[in-house]
């Protein structure tokens, strides 16, 4: 098996890493350093998956290629295993096209194949066997494909029944955006196919004539459209994934404020997981923004997000007036509840950091109160409904 063709511009794709790509790899890679750390503590073996490898590697010169994500987790499958850890890490690698599977063997000899493993294939034909493999073992998929066609909930289900999952996705909005145009062209088996993808992907009836996401594509701009579509696929993620309680989408871009070339969509159980994710977000946010707009970190900001100047001190008054007002309603919850709650509600714009300062200042303006004055993370507040 050869593999899918590939157009000429994904063939050239692993010529070079670009730095949305290095972002994305970024993300992935710190948030599961800290996922092992974690869930090493309690378990002998844990899985990484990566559905779509692809070569291994960015760039054709040995002496100055770029590690893409299979080579940068055996890396940290290898540390695991030569620093004595009690656990092990073992990393799962698919890629169907094989030239690209070729150069990912390679990549990937220098490292144990007891941990470190490469097969030729698509993942979904593969699934059922990974899916042996893992048994109820913690395991993190990240699928990074081209296009969505592999992305569509109906093939995700499996994964989606397993109690200890972690999910890492690419979903290239863009491209869902242009099959959606497809709508108002002349009727063809072509274009019935790309409209039904559409569905698939975002979990309405392929039957409905006229499903949500067209109503919407319809009213909105190319920018909403897909806002919304990443919250659709989100929504479906949570509702047919029976063991999955918090899914959340970062929009991966070239420049801050630019227009997303791809949602990077992480879907857990654990509200825990939420809050790591969103801190490693918010740093890369921070670094876009310092490369976007000339900026240089002083440390004398009042908040260090992915805001303008300008918008900094009215974000962190609204974020007290929000903090406040849930306070208000939810009396009793914890620091920590509060930092969980707007992780997920305001993902990647504010830090652990930002929450306790807001309500250290809450606490000084005499609007919420720790017991005995006690400050901790999860100390019952009381909030005051007016100022003391």
């Amino acid at each position: 098996m050869a593999g899918r063709p590939r157009s000429p511009q994904q063939e050239k794709f692993f010529d070079e890493l670009k730095e949305w790509s290095e972002i994305k790899l970024r993300i992935l890679t710190k948030y599961f350093d800290a996922y092992r750390r974690k869930r090493g503590a309690s378990n002998s073996i844990l899985y990484y998956i990566d559905g779509f490898a692809g070569a291994g590697w960015y760039g054709d010169d040995p002496t100055t290629h770029e590690e893409g994500s299979p080579v940068r987790l055996a890396r940290m499958a290898d540390e695991i295993v030569r620093s004595g850890q009690p656990y092990r890490l073992v990393c799962l690698n698919y890629e169907i096209n094989l030239t690209w599977f070729t150069q990912l063997r390679q990549a990937l000899s220098p490292f144990d194949s007891s941990v470190v493993r490469c097969t030729h294939g698509a993942f979904e034909d593969h699934l059922p066997g990974i899916l042996t493999t893992v048994g109820q073992a913690p395991a993190l998929f990240f699928l990074d494909p081209f296009g969505v066609s592999p992305i569509r909930l109906v093939d995700l289900q499996p994964i989606l029944r397993r109690r200890d999952t972690e999910i890492l996705l690419n979903l290239n909005t863009p491209r869902l955006r242009q099959m959606a145009g497809f709508h108002d062209s002349r009727p063809s088996g072509e274009r019935d196919a790309k409209l039904r993808l559409v569905s698939e992907v975002l979990g309405e009836s392929t039957k409905d004539p006229n499903p949500r996401w067209l109503q919407q594509y319809r009213r909105m701009d190319t920018a909403s459209w897909e806002d919304w579509a990443a919250n659709a696929y989100m929504e479906s993620l949570l509702e047919q994934g029976s063991e999955l309680r918090y899914a959340v989408a970062y929009p991966i871009r070239e420049r801050f404020r630019a227009k997303a070339k791809y949602y990077l969509v992480f879907a857990t159980r654990s509200d825990d997981a939420v809050v790591l994710m969103n801190d490693f977000v918010c740093i890369e946010e921070d670094d876009l923004f310092a490369k976007s707009e000339g900026v240089t970190k002083t440390g004398q900001l009042t908040l260090d997000g992915p805001l303008r100047e300008s918008d900094r001190e009215q974000a962190l008054e609204d974020l007290l007036d929000e903090i406040h007002a849930y306070g208000v309603t939810h009396q009793g919850c914890s620091r920590t509840g509060l930092t969980k709650h707007f992780a997920g509600e305001k993902f990647g714009q504010f830090k652990q950091k930002h929450y306790r300062q807001a309500i250290n200042r809450l606490v000084e303006d005499g609007r919420a109160a720790f017991p005995n004055g006690r400050r901790n993370d999860t100390a019952p507040i009381t909030f005051l409904s007016v100022r003391a």
